[in-house]
């Protein structure tokens, strides 16, 4: 899980962000 916030602590936002994306697009 490359976008998960916790492993980018010092990129949190935009991670947060890539992963809800992916999130979603899972989802559809």
């Amino acid at each position: 899980m490359k976008w998960h916030p916790d492993k980018n602590p010092n990129n949190k936002k935009e991670a947060e962000a890539n992963f809800k994306r992916i999130s979603e697009a899972y989802e559809a």
